[in-house]
């Protein structure tokens, strides 16, 4: 894959302005998780601008750097995957949405989100199970306790994602 200056440019800002809005956190969970001010923004912004390749790669990016510089929770490599790696590289999948319109944008920018939700789901039940309380299935708990932050922080970016869409998208490519 081939990458203008325009492109790379544009990408380093949307990560960049991604990691700064992830620096606001609204509520944080004890063991990992917290909702953000629409940090998820820049990244589905960037897939939806220039596909999923791009939106794919801008998110594994932005997923080395947020281990990097954030507060960790685990380094169980698996956690590292799932939790850092895939989960924001999922992001991506917004950049399959074919028509460009707002409509279109918010549904494949919530399935881009549900597949973080699905990340951080196996990374909860297969590395973080032992956390479940006792006689508790780990998959129920990895996907009630992954419920309490993704669905909010979700929520929070894709009603920023539908204010901004029209004017970003105006933008010349």
């Amino acid at each position: 894959m081939k990458l203008s200056t325009r492109v790379l440019t544009e990408s380093g800002l949307c990560i960049a302005l991604s990691l700064l809005l992830g620096m606001i956190v609204f509520w944080r969970m004890p063991q990992g998780g917290s909702i953000h001010a629409a940090h998820m923004v820049p990244l589905l912004l960037l897939a939806l601008r220039r596909g999923p390749k791009v939106g794919m790669l801008g998110g594994l990016t932005y997923g080395i750097l947020h281990f990097l510089l954030g507060a960790k929770y685990s380094l169980h490599p698996l956690s590292i995957i799932l939790d850092y790696l895939l989960a924001y590289a999922a992001l991506g999948l917004a950049g399959y949405a074919k028509e460009h319109n707002r409509a279109s944008a918010l549904v494949w920018s919530a399935l881009a989100m549900f597949g973080r939700y699905v990340m951080t789901v196996l990374s909860g039940a297969i590395v973080f199970g032992s956390y479940a309380p006792a006689g508790m299935n780990p998959w129920w708990y990895s996907i009630t306790y992954n419920a309490t932050v993704i669905p909010p922080d979700a929520i929070i970016n894709l009603i920023v994602l539908a204010l901004i869409y029209a004017p970003i998208m105006r933008i010349q490519r």
